[in-house]
């Protein structure tokens, strides 16, 4: 499984569910949300493994480097692979799946409430699909994903208020991808994913057409797994010999180029997020085959790969 990450702006995180007060940290968990705000990276919703037992708890929390803290979040009940992303300012969320039901509603988050977007021309019910916000041209972009054995290879981009479709020569569709901002390329970046096979390719969207930057990267991928850094983005893998403990590339001026040393253990269903006021990109969450669910934090700064304890 690998990690990508991807990055943006959004003032604050928010917690879904009534009791906030008790914990002082979020439960293990794996196929969760995760998104980047002002003040920190953010985490929502997931389940004890991929599919099985979504948490009861449905709260949004934030990590600022030091502390998590949980507030108020949007007014849904919990759910895993819910599609989160920033929109400038605002948060907006996607789809998920819950007892084998996958949902389609949007919600936004414009710094004092949550409100349901009911907007036509979307993706519809959407799992394992991936999302990123181009600040650019202020548009949220989502591409890919499947319920069941119905792959999406349209992409779709939401203004706030409305969709729009593109059915355009592209990525070919897939699910366990990620997408990310680069700045330095102009537009979002999608790598990996799988469908049959695994991909390795990357593929740039500028908000008409895709174009491919390159056929064979330095990882598969699976899950939330791209991140927009300073210049490119940054990619979380277990490279091509399959190892068990993460690794990093960051993607910049045309080639693929590695980041420090392996990292902690591969995890299913973790998130990887680049929380730029920092420079550090946080690993958290995931589950090992058999094993229970993670509640580690693992950051990639200048200094490599380090465990933080967080303070209570």
């Amino acid at each position: 499984m690998a990690i990508i990450a991807m990055i943006g702006r959004t003032a604050g995180v928010f917690l879904l569910g009534a009791t906030v007060g008790a914990a002082q940290r979020p439960a293990a968990r794996a196929c969760h949300s995760a998104a980047p705000t002002a003040a920190g990276v953010v985490v929502w919703g997931g389940a004890q493994a991929c599919g099985v037992g979504v948490l009861s708890d449905s709260v949004l929390w934030r990590w600022d480097g030091v502390r998590w803290q949980a507030l108020p979040g949007p007014p849904i009940p919990p759910r895993e692979d819910a599609l989160l992303a920033p929109f400038g300012d605002d948060l907006v969320l996607i789809g998920g799946r819950r007892d084998g039901r996958v949902a389609s509603d949007v919600w936004r988050f414009d710094g004092a409430r949550w409100r349901r977007v009911d907007a036509a021309g979307g993706p519809g019910p959407i799992e394992h699909g991936a999302v990123a916000y181009d600040p650019v041209r202020r548009r949220v972009v989502v591409f890919g994903g499947a319920v069941g054995r119905t792959f999406d290879a349209k992409t779709y981009e939401f203004d706030g208020t409305r969709w729009s479709a593109f059915d355009v020569a592209g990525p070919a569709p897939r699910v366990g991808h990620g997408m990310a901002w680069s700045a330095a390329d102009g537009g979002v970046l999608l790598y990996g994913g799988f469908r049959e096979d695994s991909f390795r390719d990357l593929w740039r969207w500028d908000g008409r057409r895709w174009e491919r930057l390159a056929a064979d990267g330095p990882t598969p991928t699976e899950g939330h797994v791209v991140a927009e850094a300073a210049d490119g983005i940054l990619i979380v893998g277990p490279g091509l010999d399959g190892g068990g403990a993460v690794r990093a590339w960051q993607w910049r001026q045309g080639a693929f180029h590695p980041i420090g040393p392996a990292g902690p253990p591969l995890l299913i269903g973790a998130t990887a997020t680049f929380d730029r006021g920092r420079a550090a990109l946080v690993l958290w969450g995931g589950r090992a085959e058999g094993g229970p669910p993670s509640d580690a934090i693992h950051e990639l700064g200048a200094q490599g790969w380090r465990r933080i304890e967080p303070t209570p």
